[in-house]
């Protein structure tokens, strides 16, 4: 009966190891991670598209900026120029398993065909969040210009971020002034706090007015934090719950008990790997 009997001491070592263990396997399974993305690379299959044109090379010597890639990912960047152009999620975006949800895209503004022009502040790039499939639509940030403003997708370092807070409170951001943007060249966009729902779309709307005026967007993406496995924190709870009991106890069989914590333990590292790992959907 001796080999079958583990004191407390070394039973309750034995079930700090397998909650260290626990605890490594929920936390290596969290980290940040892409839930949607799309490269605008000539074609899309996240957005529905209306006006606007697929973009790639650089631009001209002649432009502002000169030389400067229209894409930041890939070949392509999606673009308008003299026109408004949106970008509509064409389906529901599950967000529901993860936290610290983010938005973020590249923005580019373009000085086409003459060096003195640019965007203004009557030209904007807006982003749209809606948590139910569209019906209701909250304008969460916007970018504009300002006199002729320009920046490429390296030189401008401007990030516009702001966190999602359902409401139809435009957050905008406006370079101080035209000619070639640095500081707030807004080359970024980011929305942060976006809601954990299975019914998540995005809108993008581009608007300039003149011939020599382009915005282009590229890199679009979403991400978020992978969601503790359920199994897992039960496993916890419970490890945490029993630990302080088996202290007082001065002998309990091995053979009935521990076997089966490391059962269960086997069973989560596999369920972890065969279920709980997101598949990063990529979009072309």
């Amino acid at each position: 009966m001796k080999r079958f009997i583990l004191s407390s001491k070394k039973y309750y070592f034995s079930l700090v190891v397998l909650l260290c263990l626990l605890v490594g396997a929920g936390n290596s399974v969290q980290g940040q991670v892409t839930i949607v993305s799309d490269g605008l690379n000539s074609s899309t299959s996240l957005f529905t598209l209306s006006n606007g044109a697929y973009y790639t090379g650089s631009s001209a010597t002649g432009d502002r900026p000169a030389s400067s890639p229209f894409a930041i990912e890939g070949t392509h960047g999606r673009g308008v120029t003299n026109a408004t152009a949106t970008l509509t999620s064409n389906s529901n975006i599950n967000t529901s398993n993860y936290s610290n949800i983010t938005l973020s895209l590249r923005l580019a503004a373009f000085s086409i065909g003459s060096t003195a022009n640019g965007v203004d502040a009557t030209d904007y790039v807006r982003v749209e969040i809606s948590p139910n499939s569209g019906t209701t639509w909250y304008n969460t940030v916007q970018v504009v210009g300002n006199n002729n403003a320009y920046w490429a997708y390296s030189t401008g370092t401007g990030n516009a971020s702001t966190p999602y807070d359902g409401n139809t409170t435009t957050v905008q951001f406006a370079p101080d002034a035209g000619g070639n943007r640095i500081a707030d060249g807004y080359s970024t966009i980011t929305i942060t706090s976006l809601p954990a729902t299975s019914t998540l779309r995005v809108r993008i709307t581009m608007l300039n007015n003149a011939n020599s005026e382009r915005w282009v967007i590229d890199d679009f993406k979403i991400t978020g934090i992978t969601s503790t496995p359920f199994g897992i924190k039960v496993m916890v709870r419970l490890l945490l719950t029993v630990l302080p009991g088996m202290m007082k106890q001065q002998t309990i069989l091995m053979q009935s008990v521990l076997p089966v914590l490391f059962l269960w333990f086997q069973i989560l590292l596999i369920t972890i790997h065969l279920l709980v790992f997101p598949m990063q959907i990529s979009r072309c």
